[in-house]
């Protein structure tokens, strides 16, 4: 009974990670593009190459590990997946994250005031000069 259910979660599990890792590759690659043929440097050639360098070995070894999770040990296969596809959804996602940045510009961080360190943004940044905790406990502000 047990054995079927767990059968049952980790077949569902595979599935569903493996259409995760799909989405984040088709949209890395689709934003990968735009920004290619915005910056004017797209080559359709080095999309294949991309496609089977960047994109095969990630999605090929975790169609296989998925195989071996469903049909040959889940214990062990089950275990290397997961583990695999969370550092594939983590990659994909930073690249995502990255190129959204270059693209839109956004600039997530601003800089202190005082020493021009970055820090993140915050609403007191926007109330006066920005300055980050260590400058503000150097001049006398509440940290003392």
């Amino acid at each position: 009974m047990f054995q079927e259910i767990a059968a049952g979660i980790i077949g569902q599990g595979v599935i569903y990670a493996l259409l995760v890792i799909v989405g984040l590759i088709v949209i890395d690659t689709l934003m990968g593009v735009i920004k290619a043929v915005s910056g004017g440097s797209f080559d359709i050639r080095l999309l294949a190459d991309y496609l089977k360098t960047g994109v095969l070995p990630y999605f090929g070894s975790l169609v296989l590990l998925g195989i071996g999770a469903l049909y040959v040990q889940p214990e062990l296969f089950g275990a290397i997946f997961a583990a695999s596809a969370l550092a594939t959804i983590a990659k994909f996602g930073t690249d995502i994250i990255d190129k959204t940045k270059t693209m839109t510009g956004a600039k997530l961080t601003i800089e202190c005031a005082t020493c021009g360190e970055p820090m993140p943004y915050s609403m007191e940044s926007f109330m006066g000069e920005p300055i980050c905790e260590s400058c503000r406990t150097k001049e006398g502000g509440p940290g003392e």
